[in-house]
């Protein structure tokens, strides 16, 4: 119960950046200002310092039209997180993002109880589906890293690609 404790105030924050970087990203026109200040976290976009036990990764498949905009540095307490961002030039309602943290996964929200578990580079992964018009996301924990790929308006076929790319 105390890991579950420990857990749950910076994996909320982190969802709560996710969702507020999706939609600084969709809100915007193709421009990024994530102002998210809460009492125990800020986002520091200059911020490179960064302690995860691998190095970040980049995706080497994209799905077409997405030009990156944006990475942000988050602390969390003990967490570090890293969050990149791509936008369909053409369609502001089109992203993708991408979350590394330095979570070692000992203890999985609940949530990933309502997901579809899939493999992604060979480990345990969760595909989470919003209701329609919202983003759909991928969760996962390997090489003691956290992982979350979301897009909205990116299909699930796509951001799968995305996901494994990261580990070729």
């Amino acid at each position: 119960m105390k890991n579950f404790k420990v857990w749950l105030l910076p994996s909320i924050i982190l969802i709560l950046t996710f969702w507020g970087y999706f939609y600084g990203l969709a809100e915007n026109n193709n421009t990024v200002n994530v102002n998210l200040y809460t009492k125990n976290s800020n986002i520091n976009s200059d911020n490179n310092e960064l302690s995860l036990p691998s190095e970040l990764k980049t995706p080497k498949y994209l799905p077409k039209g997405l030009v990156f905009k944006k990475k942000t540095v988050e602390n969390v307490g003990v967490l570090k997180a890293v969050i990149q961002g791509w936008q369909d030039i053409k369609n502001e309602r089109r992203f993708l993002v991408i979350i590394q943290s330095n979570d070692k996964g000992s203890t999985k929200p609940s949530e990933i109880n309502d997901a579809t578990k899939i493999k992604i580079a060979g480990t345990d992964a969760w595909l989470f589906y919003e209701s329609e018009g919202e983003p759909v996301k991928i969760m996962f924990w390997k090489d003691s890293c956290y992982y979350l790929v979301g897009g909205l308006n990116i299909s699930v076929e796509d951001l799968t690609k995305v996901a494994e790319s990261l580990f070729k």
